[in-house]
């Protein structure tokens, strides 16, 4: 849901929410808070090396930010960027900054809400008219970075609301285009995890074994990475793909200690347990795509998207998929080795490919993921990386090739140019839940993709 359409539907909550934030007793602050916020309100304006002329509901404005390093700025680097706020009407308790950082595709990369002492300590619910605050912020650019530039977007939030961007360059939430800063990073080194698909060797029978001779034909993902951080994640989990003039065939291996599956309907949110599956863009235009899912009790998912995360579940397709387990469904007591997983996707039902079959030397966009459910935690995998926890990244997806007979081994290319090094980090199990991104559209829910997704907007 956009932040419009959730203003417009919440006026008796807001209500109610405001009216508690006025007769409820805010914290005081100690001593020792009171000192360290005093540097960072100032009593003139000072001279600022990118000013903006931005009114937040004539209730704050923004004068502008200075920035240190003030030039590209590397992978691995941070950076401190320092806002200036003017208060000019003041706000009730409760209401708070946000700081979203977005790579080049407008997906959020970076959470920095607490980041600073005036986010700790004196948010602008406590802010006094005529005061300058000095928000200064230090962030640091993920090694992982990839993008050539890092779009900082800033504003104040309090509960289902942000002040109105009422002058001032801002998104369509709403939020405040503070800075488009640069990145060391060139097109060159941005890279595109490719696989060229071979034609099967023969029959396949989709029973979920992966046993037949077919099979030795595929060409495997090689290992599946950490969806944020594109690092190691264990234990190994891969996939083989193959297709032949009527069906692209998956077979996923998935070792799992814990088989988590209780949902038995077709198109129920198997994403929130254990489940493998299948991104398809087949003409690359990031708008229109499919879905595919099946999880260690066979229960099937599967949609069409026309649009960015709208679903269409009632959409069925015609595939097979199929799984066998080695171990217990379902029991926590015991412990269980994996399971295996077969698709067969007709391409008659992918409206939008550009030929079907697919002609030799054809592209489609996609992406892999799996979900586990684990003893440890929630845990995800992916192909390619789409470099934060949202699966519906079609930026960040890899691209297959259609093949002739000879089966390649799987490579990653870079659009253009040499490959740059890579060294891949463990992972921590990822927390299956919305990113934080307070002020912001939640759009990072790694499992929970059903659409049309009503995301919190703080």
């Amino acid at each position: 849901m956009s932040f419009k359409a959730l203003r417009a539907t919440l006026p008796a909550i807001a209500a109610i929410v405001l009216l508690g934030s006025c007769v409820e007793q805010p914290r005081k602050m100690t001593s020792q808070e009171k000192e360290s916020i005093k540097p960072f309100i100032l009593t003139s304006k000072p001279v600022i090396s990118h000013p903006l002329d931005v009114n937040l509901e004539n209730h704050v404005l923004l004068l502008g930010y200075d920035l240190k390093p003030d030039g590209p700025i590397k992978p691995g680097q941070s950076f401190t960027i320092t806002f200036y706020w003017e208060v000019k009407k003041p706000l009730d308790e409760g209401w708070m900054l946000f700081t979203h950082v977005e790579d080049a595709t407008n997906a959020p990369r970076i959470n920095a809400d607490s980041d600073g002492v005036i986010r700790k300590h004196y948010p602008p619910g406590k802010w006094q008219q005529g005061e300058i605050i000095k928000d200064v912020q230090t962030i640091n650019l993920p090694s992982t970075w990839d993008s050539p530039t890092a779009t900082v977007k800033v504003g104040i939030w309090f509960g289902p609301h942000r002040l109105q961007v009422l002058s001032g360059k801002k998104d369509e939430d709403n939020r405040v285009i503070a800075a488009v800063l640069k990145t060391t990073v060139k097109a060159k080194d941005i890279q595109v995890v490719t696989l060229k698909v071979p034609r099967a060797g023969g029959p396949v029978t989709i029973d979920g074994k992966l046993d037949e001779e077919a099979w030795k034909t595929a060409v495997s993902s090689g290992a599946m990475k950490a969806p944020a951080s594109g690092g190691k994640m264990l234990p190994e989990t891969s996939f083989r793909i193959m297709w032949d003039d009527e069906n692209l065939y998956v077979g996923y291996d998935a070792p799992d200690d814990h088989l988590h599956c209780t949902l038995t309907k077709r198109d129920e949110a198997i994403y929130e347990q254990d489940a493998v599956e299948i991104f398809l863009d087949p003409d690359g235009d990031g708008k229109n795509y499919y879905e595919f899912q099946v999880c260690p009790a066979g229960t099937i998912f599967d949609s069409f998207l026309p649009a960015y995360r709208k679903n269409q579940n009632e959409w069925n397709a015609s595939l097979q998929a199929k799984v066998v387990i080695d171990g217990t469904l379902n029991n926590k007591d015991d412990v269980d080795k994996g399971y295996t997983a077969e698709f067969a996707i007709p391409f008659k039902d992918l409206e939008n490919a550009p030929s079907t079959p697919p002609k030799v030397g054809e592209k489609w966009k996609a992406n892999f993921f799996r979900l586990d459910d684990a003893k440890g935690g929630k845990k995800a995998w992916a192909w390619s990386p789409p470099g934060n926890n949202d699966f519906h990244n079609l930026a960040k997806f890899g691209v297959l090739e259609f093949v002739g007979d000879e089966p390649p081994a799987s490579e990653t290319e870079a659009r253009e140019g040499d490959k740059p090094a890579e060294t891949p980090v463990v992972a921590e199990p990822l927390k299956m839940k919305k990113l934080p991104l307070a002020g912001g559209k939640a759009k990072m829910i790694a499992p929970l993709k059903k659409a049309p997704v009503k995301d919190k907007v703080k």
